[in-house]
């Protein structure tokens, strides 16, 4: 008989172990994300992908900063750096402990964002995929945004391609976290912290 394993497993009444079984659902669906797409790629916004400088190496680290509880055990540390990527949701936090970031990462297609990003910033160039809900656009309209282009969440590549209307789109992943990561590499800092 199969040994229960852990938390993960369930044990039925009459001793079957029934395996964790992940369902996973995408909360914005891509209708809605292509319906986004298709009001803000008719934006007059500098697109991230065709900024001067791209690519160009760059000897200053970059911190990046994702939304949990090591933020604030590791503020002090982060107050030394010149060039700050926060991404999504820890915006506010971050700004309401004083650091104001280089650059904020958004990724996320619903209407909530717009509650994460409630204290905008001029120094701050926002990166905002074009998926994320016109609205958020619309709020941060006499700030520094570039758009960008999310590939892989709104179905086929030729389908992204046409509703992309041809322009690059970049990065792909799960999170703001693991696209921080291509921004960056795209960016051109040598050190990520």
């Amino acid at each position: 008989m199969e040994e229960i394993k852990g938390y993960i497993d369930v044990k039925t009444d009459d001793g079957r172990i029934i395996p964790l079984t992940i369902e996973t659902e995408q909360i914005i669906k891509p209708g809605q994300l292509a319906q986004n797409v298709a009001i803000n790629i008719e934006r007059n916004l500098p697109r991230f992908a065709e900024r001067q400088g791209f690519l160009h190496i760059k000897a200053e680290p970059i911190a990046i900063v994702a939304a949990g509880p090591s933020l604030n055990q590791t503020i002090e540390q982060l107050r030394g750096f010149k060039n700050v990527l926060v991404c999504g949701s820890a915006h506010d936090h971050l700004v309401r402990l004083g650091v104001v970031p280089t650059y904020a990462l958004v990724s996320d297609g619903g209407k909530e964002d717009k509650g994460n990003l409630s204290l905008p910033q001029k120094d701050t160039t926002y990166l905002i995929a074009s998926q994320c809900d016109p609205g958020l656009f619309d709020h941060l309209a006499d700030y520094r945004v570039e758009m960008w282009h999310y590939r892989g969440q709104l179905g086929v590549p030729e389908e992204e391609k046409k509703l992309f209307k041809g322009e690059q789109s970049i990065t792909w992943g799960a999170t703001v976290a693991v696209n921080s990561i291509s921004v960056w590499m795209m960016l051109g800092h040598q050190q990520l912290h």
